[in-house]
């Protein structure tokens, strides 16, 4: 009788059980991420798909609608297959503000672009 895989893999978590992280809390930054939202308005600033280049028009109306708010940029990467070191980056020009960290190995990309963004707003 063939063993299903899955039993050998459930042994395998098992002996890791004890260290698996199952908290609402990122362990390299102790960050307690709650959940909140606001409904965000949008607007139509009228460019028509059929042209190419809306880049002159887009940035023009663009800052009119936002020249009072604070523009952040972040980013984050992940080197090689998923398994590098992460990194992020926020960039907020107005505020001269920029900020470049690597992170743990173990970070995965989705929770570094979170660190980015909680970076930007905190």
């Amino acid at each position: 009788m063939v063993t299903p895989a899955y039993i050998p893999a459930i042994e395998s978590v098992n002996l890791i059980r004890d260290s698996i992280d199952t908290s609402n809390i990122i362990k390299c930054y102790q960050i307690n991420f709650k959940y909140h939202y606001q409904k965000i308005s949008y607007c139509n600033l009228g460019l028509k798909k059929d042209n190419l280049d809306n880049s002159v028009e887009f940035r023009s109306k663009f800052s009119e609608k936002v020249n009072t708010y604070t523009q952040f940029f972040t980013d984050a990467s992940k080197e090689g297959d998923g398994y590098g070191p992460s990194g992020i980056g926020v960039y907020a020009p107005t505020l001269e503000l920029s900020i470049s960290e690597s992170l743990p190995h173990f970070v995965s990309i989705c929770t570094a672009e979170c660190i980015a963004i909680w970076k930007a707003i905190y």
